[in-house]
């Protein structure tokens, strides 16, 4: 089994820190899911959430959070889009609080206009209470049950999303404040989550100008 460590964090709203995906030059590659790295080799437990820490999530926490030491474990099955193999993941999951007060201070998209011109959000309005009114809908909800309450269109803000730049020239991986219901959504909508996700992120534009 691959093991996986992954961090849980919340805000003082209940939302959590997702990472949405990821953009680049070419091509944008949509997946929600919680913060996480694969662990390495003769690497410990403890060593793989400090090195996903540190390094994966250093701009974004920066001492923001505060990390709990008990650890959850999940078993899963799915498909290696990889090596398109069925692998067994074993998940090992750590619950973390962001400061009330803190906010991120990574570098912030910008989200397109028609014909091709972003709207920059400033590092001002970053903090979750001033959000912008977003151009697709999530009421594409299909099972109240497994994902929540929809929310209309106007529920759905245009909200900061963060990038920080990958070890690939012109990669960014995309990360935002999402609620429970929305993250949710994002992971068990099936396709039509997936084509919400992948229309959110065509509408993002990275610190430097690219197409996607």
């Amino acid at each position: 089994a691959v093991s996986i460590v992954a961090l849980r964090i919340s805000n003082a709203a209940g939302e959590l820190l997702a990472e949405i995906g990821t953009i680049g030059d070419t091509h944008c590659e949509p997946h929600c899911q919680l913060p996480g790295t694969k662990q390495e080799a003769n690497e410990t437990v403890d060593e793989s959430f400090q090195r996903l820490i540190e390094s994966n999530l250093g701009s974004l926490l920066a001492d923001k959070a505060v990390v709990h030491d008990v650890v959850e474990e999940e078993m899963t099955e799915m498909e290696s889009k990889a090596y398109d193999i069925r692998t067994r993941y074993l998940r090992m999951v750590r619950l973390a609080a962001f400061k009330a007060g803190e906010s991120i201070e990574a570098p912030v998209v910008h989200y397109r206009r028609t014909g091709d011109q972003s709207e920059p959000i400033s590092v001002a309005s970053t903090r979750r209470n001033s959000l912008l009114p977003i151009q697709f809908s999530m009421t594409s909800f299909t099972s109240r049950q497994s994902v929540g309450s929809a929310p209309s269109e106007s529920d759905f803000p245009r909200r900061p999303v963060w990038a920080v730049s990958r070890a690939q020239l012109g990669q960014w991986t995309c990360y935002a404040w999402l609620s429970p219901e929305e993250f949710a959504f994002f992971t068990s909508g099936g396709l039509r989550g997936e084509a919400n996700l992948r229309q959110w992120l065509t509408s993002l534009q990275p610190p430097d100008i690219l197409h996607c």
